[in-house]
Order: structure tokens, then sequence, then C-alpha cells
């Protein structure tokens, strides 16, 4: 793929064609290729590309997965790195719309960091690139999503406020021996403005050097914006500071009234107020819409004689604005403090921070990967909208489970059109009782969630008899079966085409068999093509009838095919296993499970139900167990035809067997992870004491954070091009 161009082509008339991966891949090239000067339209083709509904749906299933605790693939986990990548590039040039929320990203961007590694800092977009001199103003806030562990809206993969307090006494106990109570302490709680974070720098005659973004936290490198700011900078330097050279922590902001005159006056259609701002701070010319900016002063820092920086205190006006003080106990008044000024003199914010007021404690907890461990953000759901219920719909899931999904009177949300969404479980939709007509609240964070408040006015009963629970399934109609208390259904008809159908593409997705979307698998099945797993394997013997299907052909056959070959023909055994479709039941257990047996001894427990062989292997449970050798007996057949015939599988080195351990940092490489795992070496996730050798970009200047820890390891580091040699001087294996 070589431009834009040929890409939205491609979209428009085979989207099929194109993978994820070479999808994502075209687009980073074009903004690498970009290097300091910036195309305006190409980069508005790259943010209309990123709402293409093949990648929107990529990026939510990366979402649920994360919000599941699932562990991604390192496919995935480039990918994730990728999307990050250019969201955060439109973002800079631009500030253009992605079809991706703040609070997904925020969801993307936990998730990469959970993967391991801190790959993405924010792209530098200028040439004009300098230091920070107070670093104790960069980074963000830790956030929290619930104030109590009892709040049931909040999203319970996210932390809450009293795991954050949890945490921090831990640290406390850990530096001192000693044991603090913070869920009683006094605090301050201030508006989490919604804006751009630019830092000021003034000189001792508190005149403005330096106005520099966040930039990346790891290098300490951020663009210079100082030229855009100059003009206003009577407007933002703290007068009370003189005599001293200070640092200044700002939130950019603009009221909604204003987007509307900069709208009008720059004939634009922006969205939101942060994608104007951002346009007007990355722009190359001082652009006469900075009089419409709001700076929000924050925190301020200063430069003792010896160039060192004191910790940095709160910005003098900050008590000129709305503020709260009350006991860290008190939640009922921190929660209604953040709903009460999600705006305030017009400017849009987003939650509450809360600032522990104790000096002391606050020396103690200091700082720590770029954050203030004092303080913490509480963030609520970003949108709420009032709708009609008109139906229900009853889906069914690869593994035959029944799932409601609400529909409602369309509502705009986050700049998409809602009109639909999943109640989760057959025993909340009981709980629910929605009838046709219902007046109900959807609130919208990481993904649409519908509520019936009892103590909202607008919500209210139609007096229409409530929805019933269907009786048969609607993908097959066979009969549906209820447990007990009718608060969980399945489709048991093995027969059931959306079972089928979901099992292939399970397995496509888990062994990364690219070109195998839902769509294509969808046609392949409709044309008794591709109806089970071993199917894949027999795709070249289907050349005619491929290639004579609508938006398919040649070029399209040889991509699947080579697809399978690639990706499908030599697994490793707990991969290939994960990927069979035995619910809730992934790659990783198999893992364990094959530190002891083989999988023909697993395919002789399934016949006895030996489940006590498996439930003696640590962390896997005797229901777990079952599970797992019931999902074996029924693929038996099958799994025994894929090993037999198509498939190659092999055994990954137990890590106490393996003759090295090497971890990738900013750089990944499939093709070297299976060439050191093919002589017996082991590739981590994380960095630790038993790290053989740390793999690092050819350019990497060894400025970061793990590349301090390995050499407080002692850890060699080693460039990514330089590890054959190494590993054969160092191991005498050839790689």
């Amino acid at each position: 793929m070589s431009s834009l161009t040929e890409l939205e082509n491609t979209i428009s008339t085979n989207p099929d064609q194109i993978t994820i991966s070479q999808f994502l891949s075209t687009i980073k090239n074009v903004i690498s290729d970009m290097e300091e000067k910036k195309d305006e339209s190409e980069m508005k083709k790259i943010s209309t590309l990123m709402k293409w509904k093949n990648i929107q749906s990529y990026i939510q299933y990366l979402i649920n997965m994360g919000i599941e605790g699932k562990e991604l693939d390192e496919n995935q986990r480039q990918n994730l790195y990728l999307i990050i990548y250019i969201l955060q590039s439109i973002y800079n040039y631009s500030g253009l719309e992605t079809g991706v929320s703040d609070s997904d990203y925020d969801r993307l961007y936990e998730l990469l960091n959970q993967e391991g590694e801190d790959l993405v800092s924010t792209p530098i977009v200028s040439g004009n690139v300098r230091h920070h001199r107070y670093r104790s103003l960069r980074g963000t806030l830790e956030k929290v999503y619930s104030l109590t562990e009892e709040d049931k809206m909040a999203n319970k993969s996210r932390k809450s406020l009293d795991q954050w307090l949890d945490e921090k006494e831990r640290m406390l106990y850990e530096k001192t021996g000693e044991h603090y109570d913070l869920h009683h302490v006094p605090i301050y709680v201030f508006p989490k403005w919604d804006g751009v974070s630019i830092i000021f720098e003034f000189n001792e005659k508190n005149e403005l050097e330096y106005a520099l973004t966040r930039g990346n936290t790891d290098t300490n490198e951020a663009q210079d914006v100082t030229f855009v700011f100059a003009p206003i900078q009577s407007r933002i330097k703290d007068k009370q500071r003189t005599g001293y050279p200070y640092g200044l922590k700002t939130e950019v902001m603009m009221t909604i009234t204003d987007l509307g005159k900069c709208n009008r006056e720059s004939d634009e259609e922006y969205k939101n107020t942060r994608s104007v701002i951002s346009s007007i701070v990355n722009g190359h010319e001082v652009d006469d819409r900075i009089n419409y900016l709001d700076v929000v002063r924050l925190r301020t820092s200063t430069l003792n004689a010896d160039g060192t920086e004191t910790l940095q205190e709160l910005a003098s006006n900050a008590f000129q604005r709305p503020y709260l003080v009350c006991n860290m106990d008190n939640r009922e008044a921190i929660k209604k403090f953040a709903y009460d000024h999600t705006f305030v003199d017009g400017l849009r914010c987003d939650g509450a921070v809360i600032y522990i007021q104790d000096e002391n404690l606050r020396k103690l907890l200091g700082r720590k990967n770029h954050k203030n461990q004092y303080e913490v953000a509480f963030k609520f759901n970003e949108e709420i909208a009032h709708t009609k219920i008109t139906g229900i719909t009853f889906s069914v899931t690869p593994f035959g489970n029944i799932f409601p999904v609400a529909n409602f009177e369309v509502r705009n949300m986050k700049g998409n059109a809602v009109q639909n969404v999943s109640l989760g479980s057959i025993a909340r939709f009981n709980e629910l009782h929605l009838a046709v007509g219902d007046s109900v609240k959807i609130l919208y964070e990481i993904i649409p969630y519908l509520v019936y408040d009892e103590n909202d006015p607008k919500c209210n009963r139609s007096g229409n008899t409530p929805i019933p629970l269907p009786e048969f399934c609607p993908e097959c109609g066979h009969i549906i079966t209820y447990n007990e208390k009718r608060t969980a259904a399945s489709c048991t008809n093995p027969d059931c085409s959306c079972r089928k159908r979901g099992k292939l593409l399970n397995y496509a997705t888990k062994l990364g068999l690219d070109w195998f979307g839902e769509e294509t698998i969808n046609t392949l099945y409709e044309a008794d093509i591709l109806t089970d797993i071993t199917d894949f394997y027999k795709l070249p013997e289907k050349h005619d009838q491929i290639v004579a299907l609508d938006k398919f052909g040649e070029t399209k056959y040889q991509n699947l095919v080579e697809s399978v070959i690639k990706n499908g023909t030599r697994i490793s055994a707990d991969k290939f296993m994960g990927a069979i479709g035995i619910e809730n039941i992934g790659a990783k257990t198999f893992a364990k499970i094959f530190e002891r047996y083989t999988i023909l001894e697993l395919l002789e427990f399934a016949d006895d139900m030996k489940v006590s062989k498996l439930s003696d292997i640590p962390g896997i449970a005797d229901i777990t167990a079952a599970k797992i050798l019931k999902g074996i007996k029924d693929e038996k057949k099958m799994i025994k035809k894929l090993i037999e015939k198509y498939v190659f599988l092999y055994f990954e080195a137990k890590s106490g067997d393996a003759k090295f351990i090497a971890v990738f940092h900013k750089i990944r490489s499939k093709l070297l992870t299976e060439k050191m795992k093919a002589v017996g070496g082991e590739v981590e996730d994380n960095l630790t004491k038993k790290t053989s050798f740390l793999i690092v970009p050819n350019d990497y200047d060894g400025n970061s954070s793990t590349g301090e820890k390995a050499r407080k390891y002692d850890c060699p580091i080693v460039k990514i091009d330089d590890v054959p040699e190494y590993v054969q001087n160092k191991f005498g294996l050839t790689i």
C-alpha cells in the first residue's frame, strides 16, 4: 500500500483485501514521512480513515479485551501501539476528530501500559524541540472512576478511590515503616479542567521564556510553542512571582461560546474545544484565535540557586476558582462538587482533582512515573442522554449464550449515533423490566450503558406490558434452555449457524489469520466453503468457488490461503488449544497444562473426564478442569484430525529450562522471537533480575526508565541488529 489514496480506494471497493495491521502500518508510514512539515489534507484523510467501521470495531474489540482482563498477542500489541501513535499524531497535528472518545483513548493507553511497556510517547510534530527545566510539572494525573467500592455504576475493571488510597498507604508503609490512614485526611477538591496541557517557563524578570507541550516524559523532549503564546503572556504569568525563575503548569481552555465564534470566523466545524485549541497550538504561525483562549494556572515550581527544583505547589490563583475543603471520607460531597462543576465560567470539566492538604504527606508520597502521588482525578461518565425504548433483540454468542440488546430512539453521543445497547445478561434484563415506550437514561463512558433511574424525573414507565423472554433461538429457532432461576439462557443446538460462525471467527482471531474478518467468514460460511475449523486448511481445493464470490477474486483467494499457511500450520500447542473455542479458556491456561502433560494425554483424560489430573495444577479449579475436559471431548474428533493432518504443534520451553530470557523494549519482532525460542530461549514481557538481556531499537539512546532498571540489574542492553551475534558469542547458539 503506497498512499492514503490507494487505502481509501481499497476500503471503498474491496475492504476485505486489507488487514488491520496493513491499514495501521500504512498510516503510520505516511505520518512518519511527514517529518517536520505537516500536510493538512493528508491529516484530514487520516482522520476520516480512522473512522472506518472495521478499525473502530477493532478498537472496541481491544478495549473489551482490556475490560475482561484478557492478554493481547504480539500482533494485537503492535496494532495497539500503532493505534495510539496515530491517534496522538492526529491530535497533535490538527486536533481533528478521530472517532475515538477521550475515555476510550484512556482505555487504550491503560491497556498498552498493562501489556508491560510504555511504548508510546506524545509524537513530536515540530523540529523546534526543547527540554523541560521544570520536570515536576510534567505528566498526568492518576485516575479513578468510582468513589467507593459499592458504586455499582462504575466500571468494575477500573480503580476506585479506595483502591488508590490503599496503594498510597502501602507506599508510605514501605517508605517509613509506619501505618497511615489516608481514608480520612483533609483534602482540597478542584475541578478537573478538560483542555490542553502547556507548561510555561518564566525568567527572574517574570518574562516568558518558553511555552512547552507535555511532550515525551521519557526523554524530556517537548514541542516549543512559545511563539503561539507570546502575544498573550501578560494574561498567563503569575504577577506575584518576581525576582526568581519559575515554571507554571496550565490547562489551556476555550468556552463553548468562543468555540462557536472560532468556527464562524475560520469557516471550520470543530466539534469540541480541544480540537480547535490543538489546531492553534500546533500551527506554524501566530493565530488570531489565540485571543479566545483561557489559561487556567494549576501548579508552580521554582529553581534553586544550584539549578535544582523545589517541590511544586498550587498556583497562587487556585483558590480564586471553585474548590472544596473536606475530609477524604466525605464521598457524597466530593461527588456533588464534581457534578456541580462540569462547567466553570463556560469552561468544560470532566471530573474533580482530589489533593491531599498535609504538606508532610505530600513530601513523603512525592512523585513516581511522572505523576504526583498525593493527588488523583475522579472522572465520571462524560455524556448522559435520555431516550425511549423501541424494542429488545436477542443475540447469540459463539458459545450459544443468549444476551439481550435494548433498542431505542437514536441519540447522538460522543459523535456517534447510538440506538442500541447490550444489557449484558438475562439477569439484568429481568431486573430492568423494560417495555416499549419506557423512558430510560444512557450513560456513555467506555461503551454505552442503559439504566432506569427511579430518582431521575426524565425516566418513567410507559405502562405497556414488559417485553417477555424469548422461547426460541433467534438464529436457528431451536428451543432455548434456561437455568432454574431464568437468569441465563443458551441455545444448545450444536448446528446453530451463529455458534459455528463464532467458532470460526474465534479460531482465526486467536491465531492471527489475517484477511479472515467477520464479513469474510460469514460469506464463506453462507457459501458452504467454511463450515468448521478443518475447512481453513481445505481452501486450496476451493479456488474456483472462492474467486467467483462477490468482492473476492484471485488476489483475495491468494491472501486467504497464504494467511492460513503462514499463521495456521505451525502453532504453539497452548495457542492452538486456546483457539479451539472452549469458553473462557485461553492459551495461558493451556500453557500451564502443557508444562505437565502432552496434548495426547489431554485427549485421553477427556475420554474418562479425569478432572483431578488438571485440578492438581495451581490455578485450575475443579469446575475449570471439568469445563476444559468437556470442551476437549466435544471437539476431540476435530482436534485429532487437525494435529494428524494439518497442523504441526510445538511446545514452548519452560522458563526454568530456558537457555536465556530476553525482553523487548520499545520494539517487537515476531521473527526474532521465533528464532530465539527455536534455540531454547524465552521471551518475556517484563524486565526482572532473571532477564538475560534487553533488546532495544538500533537508535536507542539509553534514556528510559526500563533502561535504568536494566543497568540497576546489570542486565546487558543489546540493539536488535546485534542480537544474533550476541546470542552466538554469549550462549553459543545460532539464530
